[in-house]
């Protein structure tokens, strides 16, 4: 089966998670971003969408998407009807995003072929240690990846800020687009650490998601007992 990877962003009408209020937050603009192992594009689907709500002022702040803009757009569950990549039967896809969760809380309802999900997050604390924070854009900067500052907080510029900073993680490790997306959700092991401030907590979520701290403990340690720093090692 040859497995498939779409990158995805989509802005929003308010900052509210969805389904936290009654009104909700609804879609207002959508990129899909396919790509091949060589992190190739191979399809590019993008397009407003009509939130069928009012957009809140502090969201178009950020994304610079009014109610006037979307008007005339499709709905989510017509752009959905007319763009068939998720359909029952095709090939398994990777749903790759930074903080991929939220964007799925919105399309999960159409994806109906086998798919993963894919957390940008994991990846860039593992290869960007020492980030300042981890939000996209400043990964983008310390990745080298230019960006023309119009694209910032459009669901375009977002996935192709994210391809971008794929292609500089590959290149620098020699890994394949979808080696790092197995790389993200390999199992992990649950066996304690057993000191620290994550005393008693699993050795692989700490490294998932502290592993500037994990590289600490490894290197200065002294307590920590062979197999544990071994553990440590293969999954930093």
């Amino acid at each position: 089966m040859n497995e498939r990877i779409s990158i995805v962003d989509v802005e929003t009408s308010g900052l509210i998670p969805p389904g936290a209020d009654e009104e909700g937050t609804g879609v207002c603009d959508i990129s899909l971003r396919f790509i091949d192992k060589n992190f190739r594009e191979v399809n590019h689907k993008h397009s407003l969408i009509n939130p069928e709500r009012q957009i809140s002022p502090a969201s178009t702040g950020i994304h610079g998407i009014y109610d006037k803009d979307v008007e005339n757009s499709p709905t989510l569950g017509d752009f959905f009807k007319f763009n068939n990549e998720f359909k029952k039967g095709t090939n398994k896809v990777y749903i790759v995003g930074h903080n991929v969760r939220y964007d799925w809380e919105f399309i999960k309802d159409y994806l109906e072929c086998e798919y993963e999900l894919v957390d940008t997050l994991v990846l860039a604390k593992r290869y960007f240690q020492g980030a300042e924070n981890y939000k996209l854009q400043t990964i983008r900067v310390m990745a080298g990846v230019h960006l023309d500052l119009s694209d910032q907080h459009s669901a375009s510029g977002d996935t192709k800020t994210l391809l971008n900073i794929l292609r500089v993680i590959g290149k620098n490790t020699g890994k394949d687009a979808l080696q790092l997306c197995r790389e993200s959700n390999k199992a992990l092991p649950t066996d304690p650490m057993p000191i620290g401030k994550y005393r008693g907590q699993p050795i692989g979520e700490i490294v998932k998601n502290d592993p500037e701290y994990m590289g600490w403990m490894y290197n200065n340690a002294e307590r920590l007992d062979q197999k544990v720093k071994d553990l440590i090692r293969i999954l930093l």
